[in-house]
């Protein structure tokens, strides 16, 4: 799985079950900073988010890798 199809993916999660990206990054528990800055790109997506939406075909590293 490819960064786009991992970040649509996760885009998706967080609009069905979230109301705002500050929400998820709360019950994710990490700061909202940081939730942005995996999305765009800046640092890896932690391993547990990429679970906890199910985005198991991709490592952290290849995330970032993957632009």
């Amino acid at each position: 799985m490819n960064r786009p199809s991992a970040l649509k993916i996760l885009r998706k999660h967080i609009d069905d079950n979230y109301k705002t990206h500050s929400a998820f990054a709360a019950a994710m528990g990490i700061s909202n900073a940081l939730l942005s800055k995996c999305i765009n790109g800046d640092k890896p997506m932690p391993n547990s988010i990429l679970k906890a939406v199910n985005i198991t075909r991709v490592d952290s590293h290849d995330y970032m890798r993957v632009k």
